[in-house]
């Protein structure tokens, strides 16, 4: 790679253009040049921009597209009622376990975390 002698010429990190250092946006915190010129920064703040709201539109599709079920959103209502007794079942086991830990290992009991929920019977 040859070395520029001139102190006022950059190339490029994304077109690879040989331009003056005018070219360039140059970072309030550095003083130093950006590292894509003005042109190209531009056209990659564009097309961001662009995929954004792109994404944004198409959030909605995503949210309906979920790998498991949004209990709230199911419309048989019986099938719903099904899985939200589940999941309580599961809490509720979930607790229980860890109120049996606690019991087993009381020194263990973190400090910082207020279990005295746990503890009411």
């Amino acid at each position: 790679m040859q070395q520029n002698i001139e102190k006022n010429v950059r190339h490029c990190g994304c077109c690879h253009r040989p331009l003056p250092v005018e070219a360039f946006y140059i970072d309030k915190r550095t003083q130093l040049p950006d590292n894509y010129c003005k042109e190209c920064r531009r056209s990659f703040s564009h097309n961001r921009y662009r995929s954004s709201q792109d994404t944004k539109a198409g959030e909605e599709e995503r949210q309906q597209a979920c790998r498991y079920p949004v209990i709230t959103r199911l419309a048989d209502r019986p099938f719903r009622l099904l899985l939200i007794l589940h999941a309580k079942q599961v809490v509720r086991e979930s607790v229980e376990r860890k109120r049996e830990r606690l019991k087993e290992n009381p020194s263990s009991r973190p400090s910082t975390l207020n279990t005295s929920i746990l503890w009411q019977e």
